[in-house]
């Protein structure tokens, strides 16, 4: 099994608005919302495209197409950091500006 054992928070839906944003909102009524140019892998996708994804175990968010997983722990430590790029995104980051992201561990 995939869950992390010491995460009870849930992701319950993801929502992408027309501000080019991907909201994720989660069983404790809290939201996280994530501009789609900091993950521009999801920003280059169609909108229709977008939709395409599985919550898996509450806790991981996995995109159809490309084949991207965004964790919980992803989301949530990113975005205590003010950073919100996935790792996967981390590579194409460093290849555009030369340099890790702000807050990146």
């Amino acid at each position: 099994m995939c869950a992390y054992k010491d995460v009870t928070l849930k992701i319950k839906r993801v929502h992408f608005n027309t501000k080019e944003q991907m909201c994720v909102y989660f069983s404790d009524k809290r939201e996280i919302i994530i501009p789609l140019e900091m993950i521009p892998t999801l920003k280059k996708l169609k909108p229709e495209d977008r939709e395409k994804y599985d919550i898996a175990f509450g806790q991981i968010i996995m995109f159809h197409v490309p084949n991207i997983d965004i964790s919980i722990k992803d989301l949530v430590n990113l975005s205590l950091q003010g950073d919100y790029l996935v790792n996967i995104e981390v590579e194409e980051y460093r290849k555009e500006h030369g340099q890790s992201p702000k807050g990146y561990i």
